[in-house]
């Protein structure tokens, strides 16, 4: 029933606080990723959030946020990586949090779920780990030697402590690039069949990524990946429905209206149906910048200057301004995660909403019987 609180975004949205929000814990990476948004930024260390400064943060947050994700550079190499964690998920009433990692750091990402998974048993963390080819190729991807054994190293690491957390899971994210378009697919069957993966997302190239050429891929490869991944969730040789109850499903079904809707926007150009990003997500950056999503070069202030409240910065005039300004100008892009609310809260997509999470219910009942 908590779920129901959110739904008063589909009546109205005045005076909105974030439900979602992305946190840039740092700039630092150890791979070097040509496809990243963040490949190239400054060094930051010196001026990343501190812990104090984030426990300030996460302090003043509002109630309304439901989910946040953290992410980076690499979120793992912050030193206080648990320590953030633990600071999210005590002080804010979120139930879900994401960390973002290119599954290098096997020891250090058991670490923190050994530490935050049973002191938090009633909040799902999921650990989502990078996976953009296989063997060499991965490595080759990301920039690391090694990189993709390390990155099954962790996948299994977490998946086996799930085992005795149950609100702990480990995902995958597809990034899906020109130089990965001919093989994704492949990448795809091996994280469903060989790593059993019951959370798995599949993210499309966009923004200034280092190397531009990385962004001309044939979007018809797109689709084929998307179809292959809608008819694959109602069979019955998928491992992706262990875990999923009906609001799982009702974020299945939010992924596949996403990914239908990133193709009508690459097909037509522009902005299909309103964006509530600056309304309903947004995003705060390692030095403590915020703004409405990571793509736009628009700022709403920084913390530091605002005393970390975010809910008033989120109220400013200066946040008015560039909610206006998205809404006029029509801005349009393939960013998930703000698809994520520009679906969940459009009440336009509510009826095929509902219609694809009860599709996918039914089909796993009849094939699967026991889901919750």
């Amino acid at each position: 029933m908590r779920y129901l609180n959110y739904a008063r975004y589909l009546v109205s949205k005045y005076r909105a606080n974030p439900v979602y929000l992305v946190h840039f814990l740092t700039n630092n990476c150890n791979a070097n990723c040509p496809h990243c948004l963040r490949t190239g930024l400054p060094d930051l260390q010196g001026k990343e959030l501190s812990y104090d400064e984030i426990i300030k943060f996460t302090q003043q947050l509002e109630n309304s946020i439901y989910s946040a994700t953290l992410t980076g550079g690499e979120a793992l190499l912050r030193k206080d990586i648990g320590d953030i964690v633990t600071a999210y998920l005590q002080n804010t009433n979120i139930k879900t949090l994401q960390i973002l990692s290119n599954g290098s750091l096997p020891e250090k990402a058991a670490v923190v779920a050994k530490r935050v998974a049973p002191k938090f048993p009633n909040k799902k963390i999921s650990f989502e780990l990078s996976l953009d080819g296989i063997g060499s190729d991965h490595d080759s991807h990301r920039g690391i030697s090694g990189l993709f054994e390390k990155v099954v190293e962790t996948y299994w690491t977490v998946k086996s402590l799930a085992k005795q957390f149950p609100n702990l899971n480990a995902g995958l994210n597809l990034t899906m690039s020109a130089a990965n378009q001919d093989t994704i697919l492949d990448v795809y069957k091996y994280a469903v069949k060989e790593l059993k993966a019951d959370l798995l997302t599949i993210t499309l190239i966009r923004g200034d990524v280092l190397d531009q050429r990385l962004k001309i891929l044939n979007f018809k490869n797109y689709e084929e990946l998307c179809r292959v991944v809608e008819k694959e969730l109602k069979t019955a040789d998928t491992a992706r429905k262990g875990k999923q109850n009906l609001f799982s499903l009702l974020i299945t079904a939010q992924d596949i209206i996403t990914r239908r809707r990133i193709i009508k926007t690459i097909q037509k150009q522009a902005q299909i149906g309103p964006c509530y990003a600056g309304v309903l997500s947004g995003v705060v950056f390692s030095n403590g910048d915020v703004g409405p999503c990571e793509l736009l070069d628009k700022k709403i202030g920084n913390l530091r200057n605002h005393d970390y409240n975010m809910a008033s910065m989120w109220k400013s005039d200066k946040a008015i301004s560039i909610r206006k300004e998205i809404k006029e100008t029509r801005c349009y892009c393939t960013y998930e995660c703000s698809m994520l609310c520009n679906v969940l809260f459009n009440p336009n997509y509510l009826p095929l909403l509902l219609k694809k999470t009860m599709d996918l219910w039914l089909s796993q009942r009849l094939l699967k019987p026991g889901l919750e």
